[in-house]
């Protein structure tokens, strides 16, 4: 938004107020509202817990070393070509509307990814950025080369199914199979027979399916622990309150959480899976519910 008002005012200064009051309106607008509604969590969660939490340091170089250059490096190319062939052309006006798209869309993706917690989703506007760019220097190859012509289509030809190549994988290999199904199937079963409420800090979502009521997410949990606020002290004494209270009549976790608290009030049961191969994610981290702890008064 930032990259875009700037263009604007260099460029279209009389039209820039067309962009600049919805977008001033709508966006302050928007804060004051969904504040009030949600009685100023809307200010704590887009504006402070950002700030609180620390900056990856590895990722300010490894963002456009791995995330980028080598993921994507015919289209950072094929980009590049476009804006220094309209800046060329005399066409500087459409050539800065898009570096400036650019700067903004792969901005957000780099300041998501250096935040600790950041994951691979936050590269999507990056992603989208330089797509839609690729394509019009395809396009600009098209029609603007000459007697190059013939040579530019034919290196394209080689160039984007390459592109593509390099970012293959094959599909099946994240469909669990029929072993995790049947796993997954009989942990819903566990969850079901429970008489009472069920705490499943890292897979809510199986309390859900299991008919059982969902609690907050260990990651949405982790984030606001993780700014260290009076909030984030108070919200670790809330969960330890209820787990000595033994609010909960079961729980399943993947680790150590709030161990001294947990092994005083509650007691293993034993481990969800006898497998040890089945249930893991065929993607992304490499987790699985694991232990099962039920309060030490119902014994």
């Amino acid at each position: 938004m930032i990259p875009l008002a700037i263009y604007t005012i260099l460029y279209h200064r009389r039209k820039s107020i067309y962009f600049m009051v919805p977008t001033v309106i709508l966006s302050a607008g928007g804060a004051i509202v969904l504040n009030a509604i949600h009685n100023g969590w809307y200010n704590f969660y887009l504006f402070y817990l950002p700030r609180a939490h620390e900056t990856d340091l590895s990722m300010i170089t490894g963002f456009w070393a791995k995330d980028v250059l080598s993921v994507i490096p015919i289209m950072m190319m094929l980009s590049t070509f476009y804006l220094y062939s309209e800046f060329k052309n005399n066409r500087r006006n459409t050539a800065i509307f898009y570096l400036f798209v650019l700067l903004g869309m792969l901005g957000g993706s780099w300041f998501g990814r250096i935040h600790t917690g950041g994951y691979l989703n936050v590269l999507i506007p990056a992603m989208a950025a330089f797509s839609i760019v690729t394509g019009l220097a395809v396009d600009l190859t098209n029609r603007v080369l000459g007697k190059y012509r013939s040579i530019a289509l034919l290196s394209l030809v080689i160039l984007i199914p390459t592109q593509f190549l390099m970012l293959r994988y094959n599909p099946d290999d994240i469909i669990p199979g029929n072993r995790d199904l049947a796993a997954g199937m009989d942990l819903i079963d566990k969850i079901s027979a429970v008489e009472g409420k069920v705490l499943m800090p890292y897979h809510g979502y199986y309390n859900h399916l299991a008919g059982k009521k969902t609690f907050a997410h260990k990651m949405a949990i982790g984030d606001v622990q993780r700014g260290d606020s009076v909030i984030g002290r108070e919200l670790s004494k809330e969960i330890s309150e209820a787990l000595r209270n033994q609010k909960f009549d079961a729980l399943f976790l993947d680790a150590r959480w709030f161990p001294d608290t947990v092994l005083t009030y509650y007691t293993s049961t034993g481990f969800i899976f006898e497998q040890k191969d089945v249930f893991f994610p065929v993607t992304g981290f490499n987790v699985r519910p694991k232990y099962y702890f039920i309060p030490r008064d119902s014994l």
